[in-house]
């Protein structure tokens, strides 16, 4: 499974349908950020069960902003963000 573009408008509903997302917060101008993509495509690949999900924050300021409050914003540096489904009360 490749990886997939999150935006605020797809963000929560990709987070709540899926067991597992793995979210990698990026900057075209980050050069970590560059030299990791690959590795991170070729994890998508792998692992096909779970959704590896990237947000460009300088396209999605305002879902980096909302999720920094969550401490996972890039600031030049790598950031990625392990998500789980919440559980369902039964």
């Amino acid at each position: 499974m490749a990886t997939m573009d999150l935006t605020k408008e797809n963000f929560e509903k990709t987070v709540n349908e899926n067991p597992m997302v793995i979210v990698d917060f990026w900057a075209p101008w980050c050069g970590p950020c560059k030299g990791f993509a690959p590795v991170y495509e070729q994890a998508s690949e792998a692992y096909p069960g779970v959704v590896f999900a990237k947000v460009n924050t300088d396209e999605q300021q305002e879902l980096a902003g909302a999720c920094s409050s969550r401490r996972a914003h890039c600031l030049g540096r790598r950031s990625i963000r392990w998500l789980r489904r919440p559980s369902r009360s039964t």
